[in-house]
């Protein structure tokens, strides 16, 4: 009987120890389900709210007016341009991004670009286009950083990286050159 006992004994004790381990299984899943919560959480109170931020091209026309900017038709949909005694202020609303072209009076023609610019930046930039903001000015490391996060995706360097469409235009040119020395080779031998 005993056999039969400690069989009883382990069975439950083998239920026991699924049970707990299940109970694990969903507790850790709720901590981690937790954790990612307030991960995200904390992301979204990091992240920019770009609606929240950007910045309204009508109010942007009318400080411009004001400071006797002439606006400047352009063909980008997400850019206003303007023009005053031969500087240029471009403004990207939909980035925040304000460009600047002023003639400099002992260094000529120089362009600057202030990224995130908020429309306080933008209004008293419109006042005085020469005004120093520290955002146009980076140092050659905070440059390159910021170009390797937007250049992952360009053309060209998918191409100098071996992106297979243009593998696959370089091997058929590159055949179809062959196939023209082929060609070429087959003619002369045939005039001889």
């Amino acid at each position: 009987m005993t056999g039969g006992v400690d069989m009883l004994f382990n069975y439950q004790i083998g239920i026991k120890i699924e049970h707990d381990v299940e109970n694990k299984k969903q507790s850790d899943q709720d901590e981690f389900g937790t954790y990612m919560e307030k991960l995200e959480e904390q992301e979204e109170a990091l992240r920019p709210n770009f609606q929240k931020d950007l910045v309204d091209p009508e109010k942007v026309r009318a400080e411009a007016d004001y400071h006797g900017w002439k606006e400047v038709e352009t063909r980008q949909p997400s850019m206003i341009s303007f023009i005053r005694d031969g500087d240029r202020f471009n403004l990207y609303f939909t980035t925040g991004t304000v460009g600047t072209c002023i003639k400099h009076p002992t260094k000529g023609d120089t362009q600057l670009f202030r990224r995130n610019c908020r429309l306080e930046e933008v209004k008293a930039l419109l006042e005085n286009v020469r005004m120093r903001t520290s955002k146009g000015y980076y140092t050659k490391a905070q440059f390159d950083k910021m170009r390797k996060a937007v250049g992952k995706y360009s053309k060209r360097k998918r191409a100098r990286e071996g992106d297979d469409d243009m593998k696959e235009e370089r091997s058929s040119a590159k055949r179809a050159r062959e196939g023209d020395d082929d060609m070429k080779e087959e003619r002369s031998s045939a005039k001889r």
